[in-house]
């Protein structure tokens, strides 16, 4: 194994929490062979440079708080990166249920506030409806909100 490739691995670490799967990709730019790839996988884990508990808490609160993500988006996010169910039920845990329908409400007011078309009320359902489950957020809870505001 090549420390020059460890020590690279080690560094994007320290910069930003990152996932095995980041990791991977990463390393197969630098077409690495799956052994070297593996090897250097188990000492950043064993030396807790990549732990994904902590990786999928702060991907799911980063996407929360900065992009705005529903849970559903941040469920489909992880899991394309091979995180486990467990960490990914655990991340979402976190997510506080009264700031979730605060963000997505305001989410969901701005929307009805911008360039939709006045007077018909299906139309700017339909759009506030399909924004919000682009964003990620469950139908049950954008549809009782989408019901107080139109």
């Amino acid at each position: 194994m090549n420390k020059d490739i460890l020590l690279k691995a080690q560094n994007l670490c320290v910069k930003k929490e990152i996932c095995i799967w980041d990791i991977k990709m990463k390393q197969q730019k630098w077409e690495l062979n799956d052994d070297d790839i593996e090897d250097i996988i188990e000492q950043l884990v064993g030396n807790n440079f990549i732990n994904e508990q902590r990786y999928s808490k702060a991907f799911a609160s980063d996407k929360f708080n900065f992009n705005k993500w529903g849970r559903i988006k941040i469920r489909y996010e992880l899991s394309k990166r091979n995180i486990s169910q467990n960490n990914i039920n655990k991340a979402l845990e976190q997510i506080d249920e009264t700031n979730y329908i605060s963000v997505l409400q305001t989410l969901l007011e701005k929307k009805a506030n911008t360039k939709l078309p006045l007077g018909n009320d299906n139309i700017i359902r339909q759009k506030l409806v399909r924004f919000a489950i682009g964003k990620g957020f469950e139908p049950e809870i954008v549809y009782k909100l989408i019901n107080k505001i139109v």
